[in-house]
């Protein structure tokens, strides 16, 4: 970078370590997942549980290419793929339940710095 600068954060133990294996996860290095999470004009959702899903939507996915290639579709696949994606449906519904909205995180802990 041209002109780079350095910033230092404070953590505790514990979110350093979280830090760390979400950009582990990511496959970035954490100056790279914090920049992103903080300067990317999109939303960010990082779906550490979600590899089940992913794989769910990957095979999905190769099922249409190869259905689609072909004059006419199956009731018996139509109906497995409508199954496929009934569940990542629901496995996607469990994930959101456990998301968090970052700006509502951010609102709390001013709340707390002002009652401190």
């Amino acid at each position: 970078m041209a002109n780079e600068a350095s910033v230092r954060v404070r953590l505790t133990s514990e979110e350093k370590a979280q830090l760390e294996q979400l950009a582990q996860n990511t496959g970035l290095d954490m100056s790279k997942l914090i920049r992103s999470a903080v300067f990317s004009k999109q939303k960010l959702v990082f779906l550490v549980k979600g590899k089940e899903i992913a794989a769910s939507l990957f095979q999905i996915h190769k099922d249409l290419e190869q259905l689609c290639s072909e004059s006419v579709i199956p009731a018996s696949e139509i109906g497995r793929l409508e199954a496929a994606m009934n569940e990542v449906a629901a496995q996607l519904r469990a994930v959101a339940e456990q998301l968090t909205d970052i700006h509502e995180l951010a609102d709390d802990e001013e709340g707390n710095d002002e009652t401190s």
